[in-house]
């Protein structure tokens, strides 16, 4: 198969979503406004940058991209951008995905943001998604269920750990989530701050993203005296993602808004408790008391609650093997991409 897919090449998803493709024996090609990261599939730079009118002057240029690849089906990764981009060229068929923010937030921006949104979709034959919110937002836009693909990225089999950790880290926190508003890293530094004075306990916070708000969290966690027990350490490798999460027990997100997200699932994978924001991304995953927990989006006081709870336990075999096994099999991203492999392969025969 001739794969031609627009997306951000500076994502590390896009670069794991081509290469898997790639490294299946399908010929690649990537177009993107963005300058590519450590891209390793074919390259074509779109001209203009990421605002949303220079999608619309790419269309020319990528007509001349699909003359020469010829290819057998677009992908078109992020619904108001490059799946728009993808309907003005009009090709078919098309497969446009959804990362999440471009379906739940970026709609009820504005009357013009929802009808990028509708064109986009108007025009796909398949549509992939990694939540139940999301497909309902995909559907709620005119597409059958039988065109919406829904399974979540998942994680590499080879990391999901075989049985629960020994030791239970409970003192030991992790946030991995990107420096930025929707992911309301503040509420974390907060409770982290109010759970030390509420138990007296050594605890350590590891904040491993980077973001717009990195300098104004830095402020955050002194002004609260925080600083001792909170650390930075900006965007890691994959391996060094790893070896924080082996070494906490306790997983943290208060994001506000979401589909599934793969820093959940990693931090399952890896043995940690969940501790995250009550939104409906993460209540497909995560059952309150039975194998994470919720918290109100916002509640710090809620969060430091749970943190204090937890890092006072000395086990949390049960929870963690549950989820084990539930990402073993609903979070395998070797099956999950197979999957979808067999839908795009499907429509162009």
């Amino acid at each position: 198969m001739r794969l031609l897919v627009l997306s951000d090449a500076s994502s590390l998803h896009t670069k794991r979503w081509t290469e898997w493709f790639s490294n299946r024996g399908h010929q690649v090609l990537l177009a993107s406004l963005e300058k590519p990261n450590e891209i390793t599939v074919p390259f074509r730079k779109l001209p203009g940058d990421s605002g949303w009118q220079s999608y619309l002057a790419a269309a020319r240029p990528l007509r001349g991209i699909i003359k020469e690849f010829r290819p057998h089906l677009i992908n078109a990764h992020y619904v108001p951008s490059y799946g728009l981009l993808a309907r003005l060229v009009g090709f078919r068929p098309l497969a446009v995905s959804a990362w999440g923010s471009d379906l739940l937030v970026s709609p009820q921006k504005s009357p013009l943001h929802r009808l990028r949104v509708k064109l986009a979709l108007a025009g796909a034959d398949l549509a992939t998604c990694d939540g139940d919110n999301l497909k309902r937002r995909i559907m709620g836009f005119g597409l059958s269920n039988d065109r919406v693909i829904n399974l979540p990225l998942g994680v590499e089999h080879s990391l999901i750990l075989k049985k629960a950790p020994h030791v239970f880290r409970g003192g030991n926190i992790i946030s991995t989530r990107s420096l930025e508003p929707v992911y309301n890293v503040d509420t974390i530094i907060r409770a982290i701050s109010a759970a030390v004075k509420k138990t007296g306990r050594t605890l350590s916070l590891t904040i491993a993203g980077d973001g717009r708000l990195r300098d104004s969290l830095r402020d955050l966690s002194q002004r609260l005296g925080a600083e001792g027990y909170i650390r930075f350490t900006g965007r890691l490798r994959p391996d060094q993602l790893i070896a924080e999460l082996d070494r906490c027990g306790i997983y943290v997100s208060a994001s506000l808004s979401d589909s599934t997200s793969v820093s959940l699932l990693e931090a399952m994978a890896r043995g940690l408790v969940p501790v995250v924001s009550d939104i409906p991304g993460n209540r497909e995953w995560i059952e309150d008391g039975i194998n994470g927990y919720l918290f109100p989006p916002r509640d710090h006081g809620a969060l430091a609650d749970i943190i204090a709870k937890l890092s006072g336990a000395t086990e949390c075999k049960e929870m963690v093997e549950r989820n084990l096994s539930l990402i073993s099999h609903r979070g395998s991203w070797q099956k999950n991409m197979e999957v979808i492999e067999g839908f795009f392969l499907k429509s162009i025969s």
